[in-house]
This record gives C-alpha cells, structure tokens and sequence, in this order.
C-alpha cells in the first residue's frame, strides 16, 4: 500500500507521476500530513523524501553506492517538494520530478495504528500488533499477564536484557546490527543522513521508543541517531508522552528523564 515503486499502491503512483498531482486515499494524505510534520521538527533531519537515496543502497548484498550517484540523489532531497492538498478527494503533488517519495518506517506506525484503531472499533480491548521493530499493545494477554516486549543486548543480538511492559502505549526499537554491513574495513548501516546520504555517525547502537502512537515511536526512533545520546535524550524530554531507553556504542544506557534506570 505504501510501497514506493509498486503503482497498485498510492505512494508508487506519486512517485510514477513525475510532478503531476495524483488522488490519494484518505490513509494515504494522514500518513503523509503526520510524516511531514515530523520533517518539520526535525527541520530535515527525518525526510520522506529519501527514496531516491536509499533505492542505491543494497544491505543485503552490501553494495556501496558511488559519491556521483549519492549526490545526484540527494539533490532531489527535500520534503517541502511534497504539497498535499487534503480536500474531500485528497491529492498530492511532487514539485520536483525527480523527487522520490518513500514513508520508510513511518508507513509502518501508521498501519499499526490504524490497525489497533480498527480493533478498538470492533471492540476488541486486549491485543498485540507487530510489524518488525514496532509494536502496539493494549489489555491484558488471555493470562491476565501484561504485554511484555523483549530489548535485545545490540552487540549481543541473542541476549535479552530487559523486559518493556506495554499496556495502552506503543514501542519501536532499532538497533544499528539489524541492517547493515562491513565492508572494505568501514561499516554501513541503515540510518542514512539526508545531507549527504551516507549513514550518519552516532554513539548510539540501539533505541527503544515508547509512545502512545507508533508512528510518533517510529520517528523518533530514526531521529534518535543522528542526534546521538544527548540530543536523543533532549528530544524525548522535549515531547510530552515520548520516552527513550538508549544504549550508547560503549554499552553504557542512558534514558529520558521518565524512566528510571
């Protein structure tokens, strides 16, 4: 639904489109309205329309895009070429055609959102829903025990070592291991800066977020990197409703002012 290149999906038809105004669904505008005011936030920092940048990269077979072909790419990087007109029949317009527009894991907290929105109209109170890194709970499981989320030690993938209670709140966690790729002696991961389109440098290996919505989880989750610890942690401080549990590349954690570690 959300895919970039598929043009049975809304996102795939913009992006074919080539700067023409194209009708959405009226998932498809929110999803697009809540991501764009993220990149306003960030100011940039998280930016939807990276798909152009991030289509060069291959973490599975470890392929390192050429500086020519980044920087051809990211000159088309900018979210204000997104203009959405929400009206009864939503449209939205790239003002550059050659601009790529990809949600990435935001598209991801919305479909779980909508999703526990859907279940919760149909009454349903106790339910887990995850998709990847992002996770939603709200209830009790059929035991009448808490939802629980397992936190991963990041340079010991198979090491939990921690449990999250969820209950009404959503979580997304990332850590940098999950895609990425030594190659040459340099290692790449999937955090790619929209400056410059390589991955950015952090001191953070992992982030957990928790939220009431996932996609505000999502967000955060990506923005956390390229702020490193501190600005992670200013970030979550800064939000009401948002929290973080961060694990900084030495091992040590830090955490936003409302958990305790």
């Amino acid at each position: 639904f959300f895919s970039p290149t598929h043009l049975d999906g809304d996102i795939g038809r913009i992006n074919a489109a080539r700067g023409e105004a194209v009708a959405v669904s009226p998932e498809t505008a929110q999803a697009i309205e809540a991501a764009l005011g993220w990149c306003t936030l960030s100011q940039g920092m998280l930016d939807i329309t990276m798909g152009g940048v991030s289509a060069l990269w291959d973490f599975d077979r470890a392929i390192v895009p050429g500086a020519e072909a980044l920087d051809r790419a990211v000159a088309h990087v900018d979210f204000h070429h997104v203009k959405l007109d929400a009206q009864d029949t939503p449209l939205v317009q790239l003002e550059d055609p050659e601009t790529t527009l990809d949600l990435g894991c935001l598209a991801i907290g919305y479909v779980v959102d909508d999703l526990a929105g859907l279940l919760r109209t149909c009454g349903i109170a106790d339910m887990r829903i995850q998709l990847g890194g992002t996770v939603t709970a709200q209830g009790r499981q059929p035991d009448d025990s808490p939802w629980t989320v397992d936190l991963h030690n990041p340079t010991k993938p198979d090491t939990v070592f921690a449990h999250l209670p969820l209950d009404g709140s959503s979580t997304f966690v990332h850590s940098l291991y999950e895609r990425s790729f030594a190659k040459d002696g340099t290692f790449y991961h999937d955090v790619l800066g929209t400056g410059d389109g390589r991955p950015v440098p952090t001191d953070l290996d992992s982030v957990t977020v928790i939220a009431e919505s996932a996609l505000d989880c999502n967000a955060c989750g990506k923005l956390a990197f390229p702020l490193g610890v501190a600005g992670a942690q200013e970030l979550a401080d800064s939000i009401p409703g948002i929290e973080m549990l961060l694990v900084a590349s030495d091992g040590s954690l830090a955490a936003s002012r409302g958990i305790h570690l």
